[in-house]
């Protein structure tokens, strides 16, 4: 068994940068982490042995925090979940206790991105802090933070007098209902989503998600494919402007019809999802005919309605182009964009996914070093999850660090090493023809010059 197992090979590398990496000041862990996350995530900063063992020592010092973190946004979705059970099922107001648990989560997920905010502005200055956290994504992130706590901690606090058994679905008179669950459902229902948003952004820290998920979502949001779903939103748009132009009576406004959801949803599946009928697209209703039979026996029939004199053909042209181009050629060439990106960062997943987990490292660290300012006794508590601290007489005596050369490198790394050789093999060679002719050319001169034996 042994011997028909895949053969693995480890390197063992020897650093005196002992100093560095086993840094117990957080801000200076601090410091080093930000700097290797602002080099970009393909700069191929993470790819080298020591900045990798660095990350990995600096997440080791907050491994404990994300994982408290985790279990907490896990909980908050378990509480919002439970309210969901009272409020659909059992048509009354959650306990109280249960109440003040969600009141709980919602201060804190307000107090997270103001204090990542305020700590990079006092850490850094006004400027450079400001440009330092305000990145799309940190904004993306603290909005899907503030929003969801905003959502449920106004409709917790306005149904916190009520009566328990207020929310009751069944009441046809929604505006008369004094359950906000029950009036503004829809803002319940977006806050669980960006909960669940959260914490799926969190789930990307993990190797099993980071390594494998997080090169997908990198191409879906890469610059490539946020230019094509630009230029497919522009067709998508123009298409729907060109089809809501016609007179058809089903898109024409009137009381308690959404026409501009409903026809804009026609174009949609058919221009993305290839989904299309023509005479759903027309406005031709289905006319279904009963008649009365003897012996009590009913006899009818579908048909469908009569079609439009003034565009039907204007709506087939309509149909076949767009389902031509749009739904079948553009569609796919976005895959193959996609595919391309996916197929490429897939190759950068080591420097991906540890550029991704440093910002998370840089909040935790910010997080804890405000803590230990404001609590001095918890950095003795903080400094029990992290490693030994090592000896100052040790500082120059260096250590050994063991590991497989994929721990650190990437597929392409690899690529890029192996082309490496083989230009090296090229180049050698070639260095070595010319030392043959070079040679050749010598012991023919040498044969030329040297005498005879009969001339003796």
């Amino acid at each position: 068994n042994l011997l028909k197992a895949p053969k693995v090979g480890h390197t063992v590398h020897w650093t005196s940068a002992k100093r560095l990496l086993f840094q117990d000041d957080v801000d200076a862990n601090l410091r080093m982490i930000k700097a290797l996350h602002r080099c970009g995530d393909d700069s191929e900063s993470f790819n080298s042995l020591i900045t990798r063992f660095l990350a990995r020592k600096i997440w080791d010092k907050v491994m404990v925090h994300y994982a408290i973190d985790t279990i907490l946004d896990t909980l908050f979705l378990v509480c919002l979940g439970a309210i969901s059970v009272y409020i659909v099922f059992k048509h009354r107001l959650p306990p109280l206790a249960l109440r003040m648990a969600v009141i709980c989560f919602v201060v804190r997920a307000v107090f997270h991105p103001f204090l990542d905010s305020g700590m990079n502005l006092c850490k850094y200055g006004l400027k450079d802090g400001f440009n330092i956290y305000f990145t799309p994504w940190n904004i993306f992130v603290a909005f899907t933070e503030l929003a969801s706590a905003f959502w449920i901690g106004n409709i917790m606090l306005k149904d916190w007098s009520h009566d328990p058994s207020s929310c009751n679905y069944k009441v046809t008179d929604v505006s008369h209902n004094l359950c906000q669950f029950v009036k503004h459902p829809v803002q319940f229902s977006l806050a669980v989503g960006l909960r669940w948003i959260t914490l799926t952004f969190e789930l990307m820290c993990t190797p099993g998600f980071g390594r494998t998920v997080l090169p997908a979502f990198y191409a879906v949001i890469g610059k490539d494919a946020a230019w094509f779903i630009f230029f497919l939103a522009v067709i998508v748009t123009g298409s729907y402007h060109s089809y809501w132009s016609l007179p058809i009576p089903m898109n024409i406004p009137r009381d308690g019809h959404s026409h501009i959801g409903l026809s804009f949803l026609k174009l949609f599946k058919m221009d993305i999802l290839g989904d299309v009928s023509m005479f759903d697209l027309e406005g031709v209703h289905e006319q279904v005919k009963i008649n009365y039979h003897h012996k009590n026996k009913f006899v009818g029939s579908i048909d469908d309605g009569p079609e439009s004199r003034i565009y039907h053909d204007a709506i087939c042209i309509f149909m076949f182009v767009l389902v031509s181009l749009v739904s079948i050629l553009i569609m796919n060439v976005a895959i193959g964009v996609v595919s391309e990106a996916y197929e490429y960062n897939k190759t950068n997943a080591n420097q991906i996914w540890c550029h991704y987990r440093a910002s998370y490292t840089t909040k935790l660290l910010m997080r804890r070093f405000f803590w230990e300012r404001v609590c001095p006794p918890l950095k003795h508590l903080f400094s029990c999850f992290s490693d030994a601290s090592i000896d100052a007489g040790d500082w120059d005596q260096g250590f050994y660090i063991g590991c497989h050369e994929f721990w650190f490198m990437d597929a392409n790394d690899t690529e890029e090493t192996l082309q490496d050789v083989i230009k090296e093999q090229h180049t050698i060679t070639e260095v070595i023809e010319r030392l043959e002719k070079i040679t050749q050319k010598k012991d023919q001169e040498t044969s030329s010059t040297r005498p005879n034996a009969g001339d003796h």
